[in-house]
């Protein structure tokens, strides 16, 4: 799936937030969605979920291997199996100071996007790439 910020999306953010990580026009592969948000690998090189609004959706398709979790409040996520567990975000940025669970996490977002790329058609794996080459240096 892939989404293309909108050109006024800072306008769009009735959030309030500026949303430095992202670039408007910019093109990004999905990692996640919710009932509210898209989560992509933004220029600041983090898995970030986002409002929809301040996309538009330019590819709908969704890749093998993506799990579909609702929740008793009406909330849902889609996300790849891999890293779409419980707890793995937290994992992720460190939350509760698990180096060691941190460094798992990172290798296992890394060999997930990895996945992703080698079954994905051209643009998205190009995308993918930019989102790994964002990951090394962020």
């Amino acid at each position: 799936m892939r989404v293309r910020v909108r050109p006024n999306f800072l306008d769009l953010a009735m959030d309030g937030l500026e949303h430095p990580g992202l670039r408007a026009n910019a093109e990004y592969y999905v990692l996640g969605v919710g009932n509210e948000s898209y989560r992509v690998v933004n220029h600041l090189g983090e898995p970030i979920l986002y409002p929809k609004e301040l996309f538009e959706v330019t590819d709908v398709a969704v890749p093998s291997g993506w799990h579909f979790r609702d929740y008793d409040d009406g909330e849902y996520l889609l996300e790849p199996a891999s890293i779409g567990k419980p707890g793995f975000y937290e994992l992720w940025f460190g939350s509760d100071g698990d180096i060691p669970g941190q460094r798992t996490a990172r290798r296992l977002f890394r060999e997930e996007l990895a996945r992703l790329a080698a079954i994905s058609e051209e643009i998205d794996r190009d995308l993918i790439r930019e989102a790994l080459g964002r990951l090394s240096t962020g």
